[in-house]
């Protein structure tokens, strides 16, 4: 595991329900969700997190292993800002991506083609 600096302070909690429960005690800048988790996938984690009005407007980078165009497509379908896959970028790139993110601005959620 490598940590870097993005500017802000991370949180790293072990699974989906966990990141659930987490986050209903808390508002963070931006949350970065992995797709493939032991107890519930990250789409689904996804889906909860766009049914809750007190998340509303968190924005939400999915994180896979899975180098699937419909995924992606599912993903900013719920409400994902965009998907990563892991493997092909560079440090520097996601940097770039949770500042681009995370930081206070005016994000509009793409819209899937």
């Amino acid at each position: 595991m490598r940590s870097f600096d993005c500017g802000r302070h991370q949180t790293c909690v072990d699974g989906g329900y966990k990141a659930l429960e987490w986050l209903s005690d808390h508002r963070p800048s931006l949350v970065f969700l992995d797709e493939d988790m032991p107890d519930i996938s990250g789409l689904k984690v996804l889906a909860i997190i766009r049914a809750d009005p007190a998340m509303d407007g968190i924005p939400i980078i999915l994180h896979t292993a899975i180098c699937d165009p419909e995924l992606d497509v599912e993903a900013r379908k719920l409400g994902a800002y965009r998907t990563m896959i892991k493997g092909s970028y560079k440090i520097d790139e996601l940097v770039a991506v949770i500042k681009q993110f995370a930081f206070p601005g005016d994000l509009t959620p793409p819209v899937a083609a």
